[in-house]
């Protein structure tokens, strides 16, 4: 856990931290280069195939069906700026319902661990398939509040909370929410956030509070749940937050009126070491002469996300008026990283934790550490052998830690076998299921 005197040298130092630049980044230019979008976004995902998705927040297009009526559009281009055949998205239909997203209640978006898109739609939650646009599944988190922008973590949990406080739900990246899907893992965050973030491993939240003017940084262990938060970045007002898989590193904006006492920038980017919180690099949006119309305080830096192999970065603004902005710009890493890169510390050797708790009823959760980036199958078994469970199905995971929930409802009470299968290697531990 983050230790308080860290996080106090770490703001001390920002006013001096904010001002250095590791020249990390180079700026390419508005997306798409042939400007066909125009106006506010309210956040970006990059997909599975390397599309990049962008949604508004206001009903501002026109239904394909019925030109007289306004909705939300979701474009979806490819790394090139031409659109996806698909796009813009409009609606989704699930389980033979139709949802039209016609209210100026889009709140987010961000792509799940097999690269399919998760859009926060007032109080609704939507999975997209990222190949066809469709409509896969769908949650209503009740959360009190329309939905924040959700976070995924590596094993592909998603966690979402509401705009104005209130709890953190997580559930299975399927969206199922029988059971233990959808359980409350932070009880209540105060004061209003937009979006929201979570480590690879599941283990550390990050929570943006606009009103608190800081972020808010809830951790747990294999043996404990979230705890009290840590508080950081204090005097920024952050609207968007997005991971570095390269580093780890968080990335965070400003908003366009940061407490000028505590170095920030407007309308800039920066990233953070999580560890010490101490500034490691930054991004700053582009004033083009004759494509930008700024206007402080109504276009905050909405939105940031990276290219699946991290070395292409895009932000968007947000205005809240008018649509005078070309909304996304890209930039490139100036040393590119390749997959073997990823990670300060990649794990030394394959793990599989013990599951906690053991005994357990009806659910419990299994930690394990993959060497390097690869497909991975975890199952459970009765103790003859028999195939019981598949909580992870040749699945690819980043090298690292993550976190599987196991839900044996539908199990009797005995002694059963997990087993975790990766880059050739095969373990196995036991559990206990008492009823």
């Amino acid at each position: 856990m983050k230790k308080s005197l860290l996080f106090i040298l770490a703001i001390l130092m920002m006013p001096i931290l904010t001002q250095a630049q590791d020249g990390e980044w180079t700026y390419e230019g508005i997306f798409p280069a042939d400007s066909s979008i125009y106006g506010a976004i309210y956040d970006i995902a990059v997909d599975a195939e390397g599309k990049i998705w962008m949604q508004g927040h206001y009903a501002t297009g026109l239904l394909k069906s019925d030109s007289t009526t306004k909705v939300i559009d979701i474009h979806v281009l490819n790394p090139d700026g031409t659109k996806a055949s698909f796009s813009p998205i409009q609606k989704v239909t699930v389980n033979g319902v139709e949802q039209v997203f016609t209210a100026s209640n889009g709140r987010g978006m961000r792509a799940t661990h097999d690269g399919n898109i998760l859009f926060a739609y007032g109080t609704e939650l939507y999975l997209i398939d990222h190949t066809t646009g469709e409509g896969i599944a769908h949650v209503s988190p009740n959360l009190g509040t329309s939905i924040a922008g959700p976070a995924v973590d590596a094993a592909g949990n998603i966690y979402v909370s509401g705009v104005v406080g209130g709890a953190v739900k997580q559930y299975s990246a399927d969206l199922d929410t029988t059971q233990a899907n959808g359980e409350v893992v932070i009880d209540a965050v105060p004061s209003v956030g937009r979006t929201l973030e979570v480590s690879r491993d599941g283990n550390t939240i990050f929570a943006p509070r606009r009103d608190l003017g800081s972020m808010l940084v809830y951790n747990r262990t294999a043996l404990t749940p979230f705890g009290a938060a840590d508080t950081v970045l204090r005097g920024s007002i952050i609207e968007s937050i997005a991971i570095d898989g390269h580093n780890d590193d968080v990335w965070v904006s400003t908003g366009s009126t940061p407490d000028p006492s505590a170095g920030y920038t407007p309308y800039t980017w920066y990233a953070y070491n999580a560890d010490d919180w101490s500034q490691t690099d930054s991004v700053q949006w582009v004033i083009e002469a004759g494509n930008d119309s700024l206007v402080n305080a109504t276009q905050p830096p909405k939105a940031i996300a990276f290219s699946n192999d991290y070395n292409t970065l895009y932000v968007g603004v947000w205005r809240s008026s008018g649509d005078q902005t070309y909304p996304v710009q890209k930039f490139t890493r100036n040393t590119p990283v390749s997959n073997e890169d990823f990670g300060n510390s990649t794990p030394s050797r394959f793990k599989l934790e013990q599951n906690y708790p053991n005994p357990f009823n009806p659910t419990t959760n299994i930690n394990f550490t993959i060497q390097k980036t690869g497909n991975v199958t975890l199952k459970v078994y009765d103790i003859t052998g028999r195939e019981v469970a598949t909580l992870v199905n040749n699945t690819r995971y980043v090298s690292g830690s993550h976190m599987v929930t196991f839900d044996a409802s539908n199990l009797a009470s005995g002694v059963y076998l997990y087993s975790l299968q990766a880059d050739g290697v095969r373990l196995t531990n036991k559990m206990t299921l008492i009823k």
